[in-house]
């Protein structure tokens, strides 16, 4: 089932999604650069929670499992 963005094109370009195994290592991959990039960060404290912000979108079961 293909993910469904209502015409936002710009959501569509900036999220990851998750419908395989490979997807999965993507979005794995990206959040631990995305950490290790703001372990690093020590001069400016707003980039470095900007980095370490991650938002979940949907409904489905995919969204609800991440979510916890």
């Amino acid at each position: 089932m293909k993910p469904i963005f209502f015409g936002m094109s710009d959501v569509e370009e900036n999220s990851f999604t998750l419908e395989s195994l490979g997807d999965a290592i993507i979005l794995r991959n990206h959040v631990i650069s995305m950490l290790e990039q703001a372990e690093l960060e020590h001069d400016n404290e707003e980039l470095r929670k900007g980095l370490m912000t991650f938002v979940i979108v949907g409904g489905g079961f995919s969204g609800v499992e991440i979510v916890g």
